[in-house]
Formats: C-alpha cells, sequence, structure tokens
C-alpha cells in the first residue's frame, strides 16, 4: 500500500516525469542565462495538472464525509467524465469532444488520431479516480467496507462506460435483429417440437411476429423464410442507406476522399507470432531496436575522420557567417508555407506560429544570433518526437518531428547556404541540391542507355541503396566532413550541442516510450540540416570512387547510389568502383542494402563478368526501379507492371465511386492516377498492352461506369476527359515537356546530343515535327522556339496533335480530313456538367435510338420505336435533322459534323503567323533618338502589350508590342506585330521589353523603364539585384540576362489610366510616364488595326459554332430522350 500511495502522492503533485512527452518542455536556468531575454515560447501541458487539483479539491471535500456525500462526489465525477471534451485540447478536434450522445463512437471513429487521443485522457481519468480511491482509502479512517465496495462498484461501471464509449457501433437495426432472432426460434421450434417449453416459444412466435407485420399461422418453415426475407431486405436498404450517407459526406471532404482512393487493400491476414500488437508493447520493442542503432560507437572518431579527409586534400576556406543569420521575412514566409506540417513536443504548431505579427520573428532572429553566439540551445528545441511510418518493405522508418521553431530556422539557413553547396558538391550529387533533381539522373542514365542500344554498345552498371543511411551516419564523422568542405564554425558548434543535449521519444499511433533516447550517431530524419550534412559525406564518396576509377558515371541521390558505364570494360570499370565504395562504406560505417543491391548489362559477357563479382556489386537483374522510374535490360527492353497496372485500376474504380461530379473526378484522375506513370514517360517505354488497359480504367472512372462500345473515342477524350488524361498522350506530354526544359538552355539545341531525351526522337515522327538548325520546333501548324513561347502554347500545339491521331482512329470522323481545322468542342464541354446519363451520351454521339434498342435481346414493340413522321427505326442523325416533323432550321453541315453534333472551325494557316525568325534588325533612327534624349539625363521609357484575346480563341488572337520614349523636343514611339506561335498578352510584353532592351545595347545611354506588367518588374527587379534570372522562360531570361544594362531602373505603371493615386518613382514626372504609356497603347492599337477584319470574322464564326452545336445538342437529346427511357427501363 505504500508504494501505491507514493506513486499516488507524486501524481497528486501535479509534477509529470521529466522525461514523459506529455510534459510542457520547460526552458531551464542554464538556458535563460545562456540566451538572456530572449526564451522561446512554450507551452505547458497544464490538462493532467489540472485534473489532478480538481481530484485534490475533491478528496479533500470526502475527508470525514458521509457515505450519502461519497456517492454524491463519485456520481458528480462521473457526470465530469460525461463530458467527453478535454481542457486544453486543439479547437481541430472540436467537433468530436462534445456531449455524449448516441452517435458518439461513430463520430469519435471518424478521426484516429481524435479516438486515441480521447481514449488516453480518459485512461488519464480512471488512473486519477484509482488514485482518487486510494487516497480515499488512506485517508479516510471511518469509511467501512461497504463504501470501499460501492466505489469499486462504480469505478467498474465507468470502465465499462468509458469502453462501451469507444466501441463501434452496430450495423443491424433494432427490427432486423429482431427477425432474425424470431427466426432462429422458429428453427429451434421446428426441430423440437416436442420439447417442454414448445408452448412457450408458440406464445411468444405469434407475439414477435405481429409486432413485426408477419403473420403465423403454425407454419414453421414459412415464418423461417418470411423473416429471413424481410431481414435481407432491411439490411440491404440498411447497406444502401449508410453507403449513400458515405458518399454524401465524402463530396463535402476532398481529403477523406483522396485518402480512401489512395487506400491499400489490406494484406491476408499471417499467422499468429510474437511481434506485439498493444501500441505500448510495439513502442517499447522500435525503442529498444532504435536504441541499439543510435546508440552504438562509430566506426572511427572525429579525430581518425579529421585525418582521413586530409588525405585527401587541405581544406576547403571557411564560408561566411553572414549566411548564417536570417531575416525576420524570410522567417515568417517559411512559417507560412508549412502552415499544414506537424508541432512538436513543445506543442507550437507552424499553423499557429503563422498567426504572429512580424515582431515575433524579429525576436527569434535574435534568439537565433544569440544560440549561434554562445552554442546554446533551449531544452525544448533539443526534445524530439520520433513517430514511426510503416514502409511497403516491412518495418517502420523513423521519422523526426523537432520543434516547429527549430525546423523553420534549419529550413532558411540551408537556404541561404545554397551557394556554400554548390562550391563543393560535384555534378554527381543530385538529392536535396539546389536546381538540381532526380530527373538529372534519368536524363543522364537514359540517354546512356539509348546511345548504348542504337549504336550496339555495351552497357554495365551497378545499382545500390545505404541501409539505413541517415541513422548509421555518425553526426561527429559527418560534422567533421562538414568542417572539412568549410562550413561555418558557428553552425558546427550549434548542431553539436544539438545532438549532444537531444532526446528522442519513439511514438506509435499516439503510445510514447516513458523514456527518451540520447543518440551517439544517427541523424535525424526530418531535420533539414540532415540532408546538408549527409550530402557532404556523399560528396567524398563521388571523390573517393571517381580518384579510384574516372570512367564510371556516377549518380548519388542521398542514400541512392547508381553506378555505370557504356563501352569497352564496362564491367571492369563498374566492379572496381564498387570496391573503392566498399572500402569508404567501411570507414564511416555504412552498409549497402542486400535486397537493393543489384547490377545489370547488356551483353551476355557483360552480365557473366559482373555476376562472377556479385559479391561486390549484387545479382545481375534484368529489371530495376530506378528513383521509381523503371528500366530493363532484357530482349524486350520493356519493364513488367503488373502491380501499376492494378493500382491503376483500383483508384480508377474507386474515383468512379467516390466521386459524384465530372470535374472532380478529372481532378482526381489527374492527381491520383496519372501521377503513377506519367512522369517516367521521358525515359520509359511501357507496352501498349498496358497503356491501353490504362486508357479503359480512366475512361471508366471519367465516365463513372463502363463507359458505352458506341461512344465517339474523340468525344470522350475531348469532351468528357481532356487530351491530357489519356495515358499515351499523358506520357507524350511529359516527354515533350522535359525536352522543351532541356532545349530551354542555351546551346543545348542539338538533336544529336548525349543529353537528348530518349523517347523525343519516336515522339517527333509520331507527331510529324521536325528540328530546324537554330534549334526552333517545326510542325505542321507553325514554328515553336523552346525557352522563348510559353509552356501553355506548346501544351496546345501537343494537343492539336493528339486531336489529329484521335480523329484519324474515330470511325464517326475518319471519313472526313481534319485539314487543319479545330473542333467546336465548347458546347459540348458546358452539356456534360449535367451530370446525367443520357447527356453523356448525347455528348459523345451515342445518344440512345430506335436502331440501339432494336439491337436489344428483347427489344420494345415497333409502335414504341416509330418516329412520329412515321419512320420504322429513326437514328439519333434523323431525329435531329432529317425529320420532317421537327425540321432543322440552321444549315445542315458535314456529315461529321452532324454525326459528332459540332462545328469545325478553319485554323489560321501558318504563312500567316509572322516567323520568329531570323531576329530582325535594330532600327538605327530609334537608337539614335534614344542617345539624343539622353542628352539630357536619364531616358524615360514605357512598353505596353496588346492582344486580341478571348477564351477558346487561342489559335486565332494576335498581339502587338510598342515602347515610347520622350526626348526634350520629341517623342519617339515604335512597335510591332508579335512574332511566332505565341500570341499572347504576356507574350507582347515581353517581346516590347526585348526589343526595348536590344536598342538600348546598341545606344548605351541609362534610362528608366515603366512597365504595366507587374510580373515582369519583380523579375527584373530580382535579376538586377540578385543576378538570379530564370522564370518560366528560360532561354528569353537568359537573352535579357545578355543585354541588359545593369543601371536600367525598372518600375511599374498602371495602364489606361488605372490607379488615379499612382505616382511615379519622381513624382514630377508622373503625368509624362502616363502619356507614354498611353502612347504605347496608342501604337499597339494602330499595329492591330489591320487584322481586326480577320479577328472579327473568327469571332463570328465561333459564335456562329457555338450557336450550332448547342441547338444541336439540345435537340438530339430531347429528341432521344423516350428511347433512353426505354433503354433505362429494360437495362435499369
Amino acid at each position: 500500500m505504500s508504494g501505491h500511495s507514493e506513486e499516488s502522492s507524486s501524481r497528486l503533485s501535479g509534477a509529470a516525469p521529466e522525461s514523459s512527452p506529455l510534459s510542457g518542455p520547460v526552458l531551464r536556468e542554464a538556458d535563460l542565462g545562456a540566451l538572456g531575454a530572449c526564451p522561446p515560447p512554450c507551452l505547458q501541458c497544464d490538462l493532467l495538472r489540472a485534473e489532478v487539483l480538481m481530484l485534490r479539491a475533491e478528496v479533500a471535500s470526502l475527508r470525514n464525509s458521509s457515505l450519502a456525500a461519497l456517492w454524491d462526489a463519485i456520481y458528480a465525477l462521473q457526470g465530469q467524465l460525461n463530458e467527453v471534451r478535454p481542457r486544453g485540447e486543439d479547437d481541430h478536434f472540436s467537433f468530436v469532444f462534445t456531449a455524449v450522445e448516441e452517435n458518439t463512437a461513430a463520430r469519435l471513429l471518424r478521426s484516429p488520431l481524435a479516438n486515441v487521443r480521447c481514449l488516453r485522457y480518459h485512461e488519464q481519468r480512471l488512473d486519477a479516480l484509482v488514485n482518487l480511491n486510494a487516497d480515499i482509502e488512506r485517508r479516510c479512517n471511518k469509511v467501512t467496507w461497504t463504501t470501499r465496495g460501492l466505489c469499486l462498484v462504480t469505478l467498474l461501471r465507468i470502465f465499462f462506460w468509458i469502453l462501451s464509449v469507444l466501441r463501434a457501433p452496430t450495423v443491424q437495426t433494432h427490427k432486423e435483429r429482431s427477425l432474425r432472432r424470431l427466426a432462429r426460434r422458429a428453427t429451434e421450434l421446428s426441430r423440437s417440437p416436442d420439447s417442454p417449453d414448445a408452448a412457450v416459444l408458440q406464445r411468444k412466435l405469434r407475439s414477435s411476429a405481429a409486432a413485426l407485420g408477419l403473420s403465423f399461422q403454425g407454419d414453421l418453415p414459412r415464418l423461417v423464410e418470411e423473416a429471413l426475407e424481410a431481414a435481407a431486405a432491411l439490411e440491404a436498404s440498411s447497406v444502401a442507406f449508410r453507403v449513400a450517407n458515405w458518399h454524401k459526406s465524402l463530396q463535402s471532404d476532398s481529403r477523406r476522399m483522396r485518402q480512401w482512393i489512395q487506400r491499400v487493400p489490406a494484406a491476408d491476414p499471417r499467422p499468429l507470432g510474437d511481434a506485439p500488437v498493444h501500441p505500448l508493447d510495439i513502442a517499447s520493442q522500435e525503442h529498444a531496436k532504435w536504441k541499439q542503432q543510435w546508440t552504438r560507437a562509430p566506426a572511427h572518431s572525429a579525430v581518425e575522420t579529421w585525418r582521413w579527409c586530409l588525405a585527401h586534400g587541405p581544406p576547403a576556406p571557411t564560408w561566411t557567417e553572414d549566411d548564417l543569420h536570417p531575416s525576420a521575412q524570410a522567417l515568417q514566409a517559411c512559417i507560412r508555407a508549412s502552415a499544414r506540417r506537424a508541432a512538436g513536443l513543445d506543442g507550437w504548431t507552424p499553423q499557429h506560429l503563422a498567426r504572429l505579427p512580424l515582431d515575433f520573428y524579429e525576436l527569434l532572429a535574435r534568439l537565433w544570433a544569440s544560440c549561434l553566439l554562445r552554442a546554446s540551445l533551449p531544452q525544448a528545441w533539443c526534445k524530439v518526437r520520433v513517430a514511426l511510418l510503416d514502409k511497403p518493405d516491412g518495418g517502420r522508418r523513423p521519422l523526426s518531428v523537432a520543434s516547429a521553431l527549430w525546423r523553420v530556422l534549419a529550413t532558411v539557413v540551408v537556404r541561404k547556404l545554397r551557394c556554400w553547396m554548390l562550391t563543393w558538391a560535384p555534378d554527381e550529387l543530385l538529392g536535396s541540391i539546389p536546381g538540381r533533381s532526380g530527373a538529372d539522373l534519368h536524363a543522364t542514365f537514359a540517354c546512356d542507355a539509348h546511345r548504348a542500344r542504337t549504336n550496339r554498345l555495351p552497357i554495365a552498371g551497378h545499382k545500390a541503396d545505404v541501409q539505413k543511411c541517415f541513422d548509421s551516419v555518425s553526426f561527429d564523422q559527418a560534422f567533421e566532413v562538414a568542417r572539412w568542405l568549410g562550413a561555418p564554425p558557428a553552425l558546427l558548434g550549434l548542431l553539436k550541442v544539438f545532438y549532444a543535449r537531444q532526446e528522442r521519444h519513439i511514438a506509435w499511433q499516439g503510445a510514447f516510450h516513458p523514456t527518451p533516447i540520447a543518440p551517439s550517431m544517427g541523424l535525424l530524419q526530418g531535420c533539414p540540416f540532415s540532408p546538408l550534412l549527409l550530402n557532404g559525406v556523399c560528396s567524398l564518396w563521388v571523390r573517393v570512387v571517381k580518384a579510384a576509377e574516372p570512367r564510371a558515371s556516377l549518380a548519388v541521390y542521398l542514400d541512392d547510389r547508381t553506378v555505370w558505364r557504356v563501352g569497352r570494360q564496362a564491367s571492369q570499370v563498374v566492379v572496381t568502383a564498387a570496391r573503392a565504395g566498399t572500402t569508404f562504406d567501411d570507414f564511416f560505417g555504412l552498409r549497402l542494402h542486400p535486397e537493393k543491391l543489384g547490377s545489370f548489362a547488356s551483353t551476355a559477357p557483360e552480365r557473366a563478368a559482373l555476376q562472377a563479382e556479385a559479391l561486390v556489386v549484387g545479382a545481375v537483374k534484368t529489371q530495376f526501379v530506378l528513383l521509381r522510374v523503371p528500366y530493363a535490360f532484357g530482349t524486350t527492353c520493356l519493364p513488367d507492371t503488373a502491380a501499376l497496372t492494378s493500382t491503376v485500376k483500383r483508384r480508377c474504380e474507386r474515383v468512379a465511386l467516390a466521386a459524384a461530379s465530372l470535374p472532380r473526378r478529372r481532378a482526381l484522375v489527374q492527381e491520383l492516377v496519372l501521377s503513377l506513370f506519367a512522369w517516367a514517360g521521358p525515359w520509359t517505354h511501357f507496352k501498349k498492352a498496358d497503356v491501353d488497359a490504362w486508357a479503359r480504367d480512366v475512361a471508366h472512372a471519367l465516365w463513372g461506369h463502363k463507359p458505352p462500345l458506341a461512344r465517339s473515342r474523340l468525344l470522350l477524350w475531348h469532351v468528357v476527359g481532356r487530351p491530357s488524361h489519356h495515358p499515351a498522350h499523358a506520357l507524350d506530354w511529359a516527354t515533350a515537356r522535359r525536352e522543351w526544359l532541356r532545349c530551354s538552355v542555351p546551346d543545348a539545341f542539338s538533336l544529336g546530343a548525349a543529353t537528348i531525351t530518349p523517347r523525343w526522337p519516336v515522339l517527333q515522327r509520331k507527331w510529324g515535327w521536325n528540328t530546324a538548325q537554330d534549334g526552333s520546333w517545326i510542325t505542321p501548324i507553325g514554328i515553336l522556339r523552346p525557352g522563348w513561347d510559353g509552356l501553355a502554347c506548346l501544351k496546345r500545339a501537343a494537343d492539336y496533335a493528339f486531336l489529329q491521331q484521335v480523329w484519324a482512329l474515330d470511325p464517326k470522323s475518319c471519313e472526313h480530313d481534319l485539314s487543319l481545322s479545330l473542333p467546336a468542342f465548347g458546347p459540348a464541354r458546358r452539356f456534360v456538367e449535367g451530370q446525367d446519363r443520357s447527356i453523356l451520351r448525347t455528348a459523345t454521339a451515342c445518344a440512345a435510338d430506335a436502331r440501339l434498342l432494336q439491337r436489344l435481346q428483347h427489344p420494345p414493340s415497333r409502335a414504341q420505336l416509330c418516329c412520329a413522321c412515321e419512320e420504322p427505326e429513326p437514328t439519333r442523325t434523323h431525329l435531329a435533322f432529317e425529320c420532317p416533323s421537327a425540321p432543322w432550321t440552321l444549315e445542315r453541315g458535314l456529315r461529321c459534323e452532324r454525326a459528332l453534333l459540332l462545328k469545325l472551325l478553319p485554323l489560321p494557316l501558318s504563312q500567316q503567323v509572322p516567323r520568329p525568325l531570323p531576329e530582325p534588325q535594330v532600327d538605327s533612327e530609334v537608337v539614335e533618338a534614344l542617345r539624343q534624349a539622353a542628352a539630357t539625363g536619364r531616358v524615360l521609357c514605357a512598353s505596353d502589350g496588346g492582344a486580341f484575346f478571348r477564351a477558346q480563341l487561342e489559335w486565332w488572337q494576335r498581339a502587338a508590342w510598342a515602347v515610347a520614349f520622350e526626348g526634350t523636343h520629341s517623342r519617339t514611339v515604335f512597335g510591332g506585330l508579335v512574332a511566332g506561335l505565341d500570341q499572347s498578352p504576356h507574350a507582347a510584353d515581353r517581346a516590347g521589353l526585348w526589343q526595348f532592351l536590344r536598342h538600348l545595347r546598341c545606344a548605351d545611354v541609362p534610362a528608366t523603364l515603366y512597365l504595366d506588367n507587374y510580373a515582369l518588374v519583380l523579375r527584373l527587379h530580382r535579376g538586377l539585384l540578385h543576378d538570379k534570372w530564370s522564370g518560366a522562360n528560360p532561354a528569353f531570361w537568359q537573352a535579357v540576362a545578355q543585354v541588359i544594362r545593369r543601371d536600367l531602373v525598372v518600375a511599374w505603371v498602371p495602364s489606361h489610366g488605372k490607379h488615379a493615386k499612382w505616382q511615379a518613382l519622381e513624382p514630377q514626372h508622373t503625368a509624362r510616364i502616363r502619356a507614354l504609356n498611353a502612347a504605347a497603347d496608342a501604337r499597339c492599337t494602330t499595329a492591330l488595326l489591320q487584322l481586326r477584319p480577320e479577328w472579327d470574322a473568327a469571332v463570328t464564326r465561333f459564335e456562329r459554332a457555338e450557336t450550332w452545336g448547342a441547338k444541336a445538342l439540345s435537340v438530339q437529346h430531347n429528341a432521344c430522350a423516350p428511347f433512353h427511357e426505354l433503354l433505362k427501363n429494360l437495362h435499369g
């Protein structure tokens, strides 16, 4: 009893164990002394303390009380238990913790996390009740055994009530349960009609049957059959009701819908073993596992690592510490960008921190500066929650969640250290390096594989994955490598303190292990500094391997390593590089994952040579996955996609079931289905049968069920869906986009370049495109300039190439040549938003008619199929366009137009669009005018762009640009039409800027340029201030960087007299700048005036086509409505 009393008194004292994750991290006195008057904010977890204080008050009131007073207190406490909402809980769970009602369990089950938190809360309250009972027993000397028994009974009742709250609700209604009970009693009576209880059962059966609406005349088998049938009907209606409610609630919860679509089916149950099941037991097991991993001795000490680094070269100069001090604005922007991230053990979530003013972040920056100066950190920042996540291949991954303040500070500092990272990161290092990604690895490796295949050269390679990479790296060794690479000493000192005082709390499903782990090795997975430190170690691995075998091609993405060689002695080069990497791994205590270690080769001799060194490079494989992209080196060179196909089919079926609206189904397909494979298109060929199967699954998801066989494929992928939803076109678009981005870089236009996207030549032949010597792309509809034109222009040209292919394959359209025409899909796209199956059939040219119904196994009568004009089997075309009883008043159109219910619009010929190259010459008169205007000082200039613009008329729109500047006695305005396929207003603004910069460079005079495009102004400011010239048009911005004067002043001016209170940089020039902008706008209008008749004609044709298509859809849908009702009645 004494031990229990001590535990009770420790709980009643209000102090939680210091190592418990439930205790709020407190800033210690040492921290306050080191950090001065800027302590970090921390949340005190006062939930348990408040409850204990309440219980202590109740214990005091129970002393020397009577039995009635004791009962009153117990029931009052039970009433407080009924208030399920704990004190201090996050408002995010306010909908869960409400007063107890009949559906409390169902509402708790909506959120597993809320369920766990509620359970933990009730466990605390129940534990407090047990301590209350012990305290009463210890302090109340006059309590009798009867009182103790009543207290125990009450505690048990409360305990079982808690279990009932957390139990899932039943899915059987009371009537269904009664019917099944009636059937069981009738079956029992039929088996034993002569039992002593037969008469009693007969009376119960009659009364129960009468109450349930069944008649019982002594026929027991019939009663059983009727009861079971009624129960089955109730079960079916109950299931349908629950599914309908689930489907309705899912429509307003996009996050829940996405989670359900992505959910992987449960694996087959495994035989019971000794593995723990309870979260506390699992947390205890994982705690022992990771404690052994994180507390083992490093392979070598810090001194030995420093000497080893010096053996590979002198240390780099120490980087400046100016990059270690973030600004308050950068901290605030970073915390707002990560508002949805989790909170650390201190309880502060990024969502709450994002609401704090800028003054808070200024104090936070001062706190960080103090931490760097004194090499000290708040203890709260050193407490880390380690959340265990299930891995696909088994096991659990430890994801560390530190304090949100530490994470935001680390993120901003790592971003500021990008320049230092690029000084030592080799080109082979790709992961978490600015300006690099896994696409660079695939581009290099896939191109080498393509070159080896086309030139019949041998290729051999080796792929390895470091086992538990982050957890196996000694942070002391990583610090020495970073010091050798020139890391700022203040940062290294702070990181050493962070890891020396670190406490890692293991958590699994809300259950924490009571004892934290003080690590001696292992980088935190989730800390922004960890990839930086790991890349430093990986850069040393690249140096070691390159020194041992310079001919090897390497690529490292954090813990993923790839080595390959094309040409002679390929296998020998790979083996030599692998042996050098093994020496490096032994020194740093790293081990390669045996199941992910493998080699590959394209020829039999190379495979045999690699198999002989399988212990070093792994077993030879014909297929492997490199950063989620499948590769194959075999007879077919096509990867196996059985698992991928299964996932695509499952997700498409769930999209069709879950999403009620067509726009949402489109969005879900794009986000959750096409993202599984489309991004691998530039580097991998998939089997045509697999791609066709994916297309059928996506069509099922877009339609909502299996689409009719008679639907038009053209309309399916352009009306119900979009071209980007077709799997084949999604792969083609990813390939074209990757090659477009590659060619956007200067000097990358060579078609035979080693880094060309492998699938691009095949795609060019498929689309009928060519590449000119200057790098432009020649298409049937015009010339594209990679890096100059926008991606939207490329997307429009790619979609038209897909349209040409589908048009030629569709039976309803193949008879007519598309011949640079564009179908007007707008009326049909608006028509399908009705969400009715008959509407989808009409919009895809497969409306129900007599011909369709006549083909059924049991067709309707001829009287039902006959048209009003006495046509015996009217077709949908007859009903809409040929029936004399309802004559068609507009033009009939072509046969394909009547079949597809849309009009064709002729595209403008490519000769009508000005060719973008060669570049027009600089106007010498404009240059001279600029020089004369600069005689009295800086030249004031204004640029403007304009275009004929209307939605769905992008192919016909035209744009113009103009620049105006003013001298002492004259004003000069020059401009012209925009060249190329990109005729958007943004293209006009870019053209005006480019022509002005070319003339200004020749004039070589200072100027101030005013633009009405604010995005251009911001990009120019960033380029002039930070020398960062990047954007959606890389080639354009690289050209701008070469010709722009560094003393150019750029500012924004509102166009067309907007913002009356706007002022120029020099207020006395405000009226002049507005006048210059108006003059440039007038010049654009004049340039476009000559194209006005063509534009008006295009608009008129478009409006007529829209009217024709909308009426054709409406007329055919109404005429075919009776036939659709017949089809619906026959087939449901």
